[in-house]
């Protein structure tokens, strides 16, 4: 059965064939393409198009095989294996060897999508981190971190894409954050508001309304 061959042609040229080897299968154009590139067509495809009955044969063929959700990444970072990370790792901890744990701060960035993207892929059972590489991304709200080493963090900072601070934008928020708005500019890079930020450490205590009633 050489259906399996299929699953090979996504592997990622930046890392070595692995278990986390995915390919998202329920888009049929993938063995499409591969059909096409192998000069192979198979009179049981429209079209040499397989269908979803095909892809339910290839699962019973291939039990080692499992449908999960893949994470999307992009493919700069699914080139980041074991080997770099450990160099990493030990650079890091000779600069900081003579350096107090409070002196040491960390931040990185993630995002949170409105629309994930998430989509069913075919990967090999046990795979606990199944990722899919994508260049493409949907609209993201980033939010910056920023801690040390002795445990203590920065208070967030939020800032909004925005031409105004709207009231309703600065409750609720973690302790001590403080807010700010990106001047949306015609034609050029956007910049921050100056002498903006509004700190806040908690929304203000709601009022009771109500009529004094007199006999």
């Amino acid at each position: 059965d050489k259906g399996g061959e299929v699953i090979n042609i996504q592997t990622n040229p930046g890392r070595q064939p692995s278990d986390a080897t995915v390919i998202d299968i329920f888009d049929e154009a993938n063995a499409h393409c591969y059909l096409e590139k192998q000069g192979r067509s198979v009179e049981f495809f429209r079209n040499n198009l397989p269908g979803r009955d095909w892809v339910k044969l290839f699962m019973k063929r291939h039990p080692h095989l499992s449908i999960r959700f893949a994470n999307n990444i992009k493919r700069a970072r699914s080139t980041i294996d074991e080997t770099v990370i450990t160099q990493y790792v030990d650079n890091l901890s000779d600069l900081t060897k003579d350096v107090p744990p409070d002196r040491i701060y960390n931040y990185d960035e993630t995002c949170m999508s409105d629309d994930s993207g998430w989509s069913k892929i075919i990967c090999r059972r046990g795979c606990k981190y199944p990722e899919r590489v994508i260049n493409s991304t949907k609209s993201t709200v980033t939010v910056m971190l920023c801690g040390n080493a002795a445990g203590s963090s920065i208070s967030p900072y939020i800032i909004y894409k925005a031409g105004h601070l709207w009231i309703t934008w600065v409750g609720n928020g973690p302790m001590g954050t403080t807010y700010n708005r990106m001047l949306l500019l015609n034609g050029r890079l956007p910049r921050l508001a100056p002498s903006l930020g509004i700190p806040t450490s908690r929304p203000p205590p709601p009022t009771r309304l109500g009529v004094s009633l007199s006999s």
